[in-house]
């Protein structure tokens, strides 16, 4: 029955999974060990490393009562959350 089901779901399904999965896991190594890179080659004091992700943890927590707010009011969930995901994968990604 899973075989079936396993089966049925397109190739190209597959691949942006797995790639999607390589995404997360890359962001996830890189976010920590960035406090250590901070810290040990940049000298970086631990001050500076907590207000850096309290900065960050901040950001993430407002855009996401605006970006809910904005789904809201666009009534469109779904496209909105693919769009934001798809563009912040592709352009800040890459800069950091």
């Amino acid at each position: 029955m899973t075989t079936k089901i396993f089966q049925t779901i397109p190739r190209n399904v597959w691949i942006l999974g797995f790639v999607s999965l390589l995404t997360d896991i890359s962001s996830e190594m890189i976010h920590s060990v960035l406090p250590i890179f901070l810290v040990s080659v940049l000298g970086a004091n631990l001050l500076t490393v907590g207000w850096i992700e309290g900065i960050a943890e901040s950001t993430a927590s407002v855009l996401k009562v605006f970006s809910g707010a904005l789904s809201d009011y666009l009534g469109q969930r779904k496209g909105l959350a693919v769009g934001a995901s798809q563009f912040f994968q592709n352009t800040l990604k890459q800069r950091v």
